[in-house]
């Protein structure tokens, strides 16, 4: 007959405590690290939106595929815009749909992109 171990039946339950708090902080550290890519790349951004241009929507997903919606007064506005998107080292792959400029003015803009 087996018998009953209680200090067996508390090394299980405490292994199962101990990979349940590594998987705990497995996931936080994933999403500080995203968390810390998603800023660096904010700061990208607010260095190449021109003054009065505005950002409505922005979503960065995965492989740092990004769509983002946004207006600009007119479009010389725009156009310095996609301009600095264009010449920074940080962005490729720039899609610009040419609504984006048939307009004059009053300019409701979306672009998708992919950071580096």
């Amino acid at each position: 007959a087996e018998r009953f171990d209680p200090a067996l039946s508390q090394f299980y339950a405490l292994r199962g405590e101990i990979e349940n708090a590594n998987n705990m902080i497995e996931r936080a550290i994933s999403f500080f690290q995203k968390e810390r890519l998603f800023n660096e790349r904010i700061k990208i951004l607010e260095k190449l939106v021109p003054q009065g241009v505005r950002l409505i929507d922005l979503t960065i997903g995965g492989a740092g595929n990004t769509l983002m919606v946004g207006v600009a007064p007119t479009r010389d506005h725009f156009l310095l815009f996609e301009s600095n998107l264009k010449k920074s080292e940080a962005i490729t792959q720039l899609k610009s749909p040419s609504e984006n400029i048939l307009k004059p003015e009053k300019i409701r803009f979306s672009l998708q992109f992919v950071f580096k």
